[in-house]
């Protein structure tokens, strides 16, 4: 590659000192060497604070800092007020990238200032492996209008992570949205394409990024609090593009109330969940095609506890033990 950019990588940590290490090797490792390295400590109260320093001492490109604890969005600004790269890519701490990952999303990304790179198509989960179903393993290199791609994290048949997207830096700063906790990468994206006026979005689809499904991340993490900030994600970006997927949004909130109750343990913690959607929400349409989502909407909206209760009875039953 002739022309070597810097690229900044941020990692906002916390409290991960199981896998910090194998997160930092995976980077300070890569093919492509000219990095900037940000470890943002957002309060750890472990070992991860002292992983970092470590790091520090052993490689130059590794600057660390500690911050209150803020949550993932602040640790994220802090990384983006300190990146000095012309490119920027987010690694959650408990995550891996494979030793080419940097390369090939510069490769894929090019010189056109109006287009993204993304790695797509596949996510290597530790011990399962999940598909994005936008694009196949096979496929290589495609590119889609950001529109499109955009559609497609609505509608759930895409994972709309940003640690798996290269951003540049230069020009307008664009920052996370501190107050939501959940899908806040897909507020910071629809609102990150507008400001550098993206069209189109290149994937390859070799799968580089590890995800960890870590059971004690916040996005594991079910409830009212949890749905309540994935909706004013959603109403932001229905605000901030001028409610161009007004239908996919108000779908995609069915989706995730049902996905919230899923992971909600009790009935009790079920009913909370039911009373906000419809204090907050209100009247509601659905226009997906999912039988699941068809049903759990009749037995919402006709209000029935019987037909809600006999739907997560046979969920219940069927996921047990998983």
């Amino acid at each position: 590659m002739k022309n070597r950019p810097l690229v900044t990588i941020c990692v906002p940590v916390y409290n991960t000192e199981k896998y910090l290490r194998a997160c930092v090797d995976s980077i300070t490792l890569q093919t492509y060497d000219n990095l900037d390295i940000l470890l943002v400590d957002d309060g750890s109260t472990d070992g991860s604070s002292s992983i970092c320093e470590g790091y520090a001492n052993a490689d130059r490109r590794v600057r660390v800092f500690h911050q209150k604890h803020g949550g993932v969005s602040s640790a994220r600004n802090n990384g983006i007020k300190h990146a000095k790269g012309e490119y920027l890519v987010f690694v959650d701490s408990d995550d891996k990238i494979s030793s080419n990952y940097i390369e090939k999303l510069l490769e894929a990304n090019g010189s056109d200032e109006q287009s993204g790179a993304l790695n797509g198509a596949s996510i290597s989960f530790m011990n399962k492996k999940q598909v994005d179903t936008l694009i196949s393993e096979s496929a290589g290199r495609i590119t889609f209008s950001m529109d499109d791609y955009i559609r497609a994290i609505i509608e759930s048949r895409v994972h709309g992570s940003i640690c798996r997207f290269l951003f540049k830096t230069a020009g307008a700063t664009v920052l996370f949205n501190e107050k939501i906790h959940y899908m806040e990468d897909v507020d910071y994206l629809v609102r990150y394409a507008a400001k550098r006026d993206l069209n189109k979005v290149v994937i390859f689809s070799t799968p580089e990024y590890t995800y960890n499904n870590n059971n004690a991340s916040a996005s594991n993490n079910g409830g009212v609090e949890a749905y309540e900030s994935i909706c004013l994600s959603l109403d932001c970006i229905n605000d901030s593009t001028n409610r161009a997927y007004e239908s996919e949004i108000s779908d995609c909130k069915i989706r995730m109330l049902r996905w919230q109750m899923n992971k909600c343990r009790n009935w009790k913690d079920r009913e909370k969940l039911i009373r906000y959607y419809r204090g907050k929400i209100g009247q509601f349409h659905y226009s997906g095609k999912s039988r699941n989502d068809k049903i759990f909407v009749a037995a919402v909206r006709l209000k029935s506890s019987l037909l809600i209760r006999a739907y997560y009875r046979i969920y219940d039953m069927t996921n047990r033990g998983k």
